[in-house]
């Protein structure tokens, strides 16, 4: 890769972190403190003559900055908070949103949303049935905003997003939605190191936030005499000294921040998505969009969401084991998921962790015995993949294994055998071991830790 395309690449990753990671904990400022990105100002912006190594690759990465910073256009986002301790398909639950602008890399017109209270209080009930999980161990009869990323595939979720926004009474029209998990927010506190909240008796920090700012919404608010609607106030504070610190930034910290910002995009800590296709498209190639990916290789996508089991994934660990036979007839594969909860009694926090999984593997895959899941498997197809679903509960301070066995379908190449396996958004790096058997019997195995999604050859 030539050092123009990494330069703008990274540039464009400053914009996306100067946002996002501002953004994370943006609330109802109306009139937030107006700050220049004097960084993005480069050289390279101001002179789209600039060409790059690869003449071909340079449209379409210089493009994409241009727009997404709003160099051509005011750009309009939505902006969805996912609180992964709550983990959902896209990387978790959507705790609170904001719609924001942007013009020469300059955000204005911010607005921050409670979900609770939009789906609430701001809107009607949408009278849309929601899918059945949701309704069934949610207890949830309309489908709502705050459930819309139900879709493991994250254009698809980000337009039911804007669908719902729309449908109850948000007047915005975007041209993006960036997704965002508290991954970004404790990357600022390690450049910006601790901030103190006085008002609050407070002080976080990367190593505390978490937790803090979890206990400050759901508990010590009430004892504070803060009103429910006004819980996450803690946020607009701490955002606006996070702010000023991001202005004032010297050029080694903006130089981390680049760096941070780029290694969220890559881990899924930050997505992507564009209404406009020919952004989509890049947004695409370079691997932040976050959709179910298509591969004529072998394919592993494990997918779990949080039903009703509080903040507990918090507590969860998994790993993955991935056995392939292509020594017979029929390609035989094993997927082995262990889940640790590491809690030990139930709190406000916790409960014995149920998710409904989702498992997607090659289409034309035929399950063929599925141990440990509560509920009967369900079957189906969509992203041209087929895929399998179905309760899973791990009891607190416990190991659970579910263990699914199929027959690859014959496509699958054996003597020139591949294996992409996607990591979901919202999970930390996921520890992976995978054992190849060839159609001579000889064997290779794997053992590595994945902190995105992962190709592997033999």
């Amino acid at each position: 890769m030539s050092k123009l395309k990494i330069q703008l690449i990274t540039t464009f990753s400053f914009i996306v972190a100067l946002i996002g990671l501002a953004l994370f904990v943006l609330s109802t400022s109306n009139n937030p403190k107006e700050y220049k990105a004097k960084e993005l100002k480069t050289y390279y912006l101001e002179n789209p003559e600039v060409k790059m190594a690869t003449p071909e690759e340079q449209p379409s990465v210089f493009s994409l900055i241009r727009k997404a910073a709003g160099f051509d256009k005011e750009m309009s986002y939505l902006v969805l908070f996912q609180n992964n301790l709550e983990l959902r398909p896209t990387g978790g639950f959507i705790s609170s949103f904001a719609t924001a602008k942007i013009e020469n890399a300059k955000p204005k017109d911010f607005q921050f949303y409670d979900t609770a209270v939009f789906d609430i209080k701001l809107s009607t009930p949408t009278q849309v049935e929601p899918p059945e999980p949701i309704n069934k161990y949610l207890f949830v009869k309309n489908w709502q905003f705050r459930d819309g990323n139900w879709s493991p595939d994250f254009p698809t979720a980000a337009q039911k997003m804007i669908e719902f926004y729309h449908a109850q009474g948000g007047q915005e029209q975007f041209d993006g939605v960036i997704a965002i998990t508290p991954e970004v927010l404790g990357s600022l506190l390690e450049i910006h190191g601790p901030v103190e909240l006085p008002d609050y008796g407070l002080t976080v920090d990367k190593d505390n936030f978490l937790l803090t700012l979890e206990k400050q919404v759901e508990i010590d608010f009430k004892d504070q005499g803060i009103a429910r609607t006004d819980r996450k106030n803690i946020l607009k504070d701490l955002a606006q000294i996070l702010i000023d610190k991001t202005i004032a930034i010297n050029p080694l910290k903006s130089l981390k921040l680049i760096s941070i910002g780029s290694k969220h995009l890559e881990s899924k800590d930050i997505l992507l998505y564009f209404t406009d296709p020919e952004i989509q498209k890049d947004v695409q190639k370079l691997g932040w969009s976050g959709e179910v990916k298509q591969t004529n290789s072998d394919y592993v996508f494990v997918v779990d969401a949080n039903v009703n089991a509080f903040k507990a994934d918090y507590f969860i660990v998994r790993d993955l084991k991935y056995v392939v036979d292509l020594s017979g007839s029929t390609p035989k594969a094993k997927l082995t998921i262990n889940y640790s909860h590491g809690a030990e009694q139930k709190s406000w926090l916790v409960r014995d962790y149920q998710s409904w999984l989702r498992v997607y593997v090659p289409e034309g895959s035929w399950f063929t015995n599925i141990s440990g899941l509560s509920t009967d498997p369900q079957y189906g197809k969509e992203f041209g993949k087929t895929f399998m679903a179905g309760l899973v509960k791990v009891p607190l301070s416990s190991d659970h294994t579910v263990i699914l066995e199929y027959d690859l379908p014959q496509n699958i190449k054996t003597n020139e055998y591949g294996l992409l396996i996607q990591k979901q958004p919202g999970i930390d790096e996921l520890p992976v071991e995978i054992s190849v058997t060839f159609p001579d019997k000889t064997q290779k195995n794997i053992k590595e830790t994945i902190a995105g999604d992962k190709g592997f050859t033999f």
